[in-house]
């Protein structure tokens, strides 16, 4: 690898973590050509200074308020390969339905009902049916009437 490739490559990755196609796109955007850029992605993938697989978990982790949909949708536009997406949030711990509940208790501990809590879940990818279910459950948990 050129010292000039491998200073560009820390420059970029000392900034944040990226997934595989992030670094590519961020290299061509640099200058570097296709077959440049897939050399010094693989080069930086043998190296470990680009691993989706943590990237995707390091991702779901930071992430519990959010629901599956939404977790899906963001890191395939960062380049996260559908059969890892799906292995990755399998795996999600708390689950997608225990998540939901989690952050519907602390939003109906705030005094919100569940007419306003069902549409922040939506907005943060948690399907119509479990966004429901769990509000309804947070709300009834802390002897409130579901409304």
């Amino acid at each position: 690898m050129k010292r000039e490739h491998s200073a560009l490559l820390a420059k970029i990755l000392s900034r944040t973590a990226m997934t595989e196609a992030m670094l590519r796109l961020r290299l061509h955007r640099q200058g570097l050509c296709g077959d440049e850029a897939d050399s010094l992605v693989r080069d930086a993938h043998d190296l470990g200074m680009v691993d989706d697989e943590a990237y995707a978990r390091l991702f779901v982790e930071g992430h519990q308020s959010w629901g599956n949909r939404r977790i899906h949708d963001d890191l395939r536009r960062r380049g996260v390969s559908d059969t890892l997406l799906r292995r990755v949030l399998d795996e999600r711990s708390p689950g997608e339905e225990e998540a939901a509940h989690l952050l519907c208790r602390e939003l109906a501990e705030t005094g919100l009902h569940e007419e306003s809590i069902v549409p922040r879940l939506l907005r943060r990818g948690f399907s119509v049916s479990t966004a429901r279910e769990a509000a309804e459950r947070a709300c009834s948990e802390i002897d409130r009437p579901v409304e």
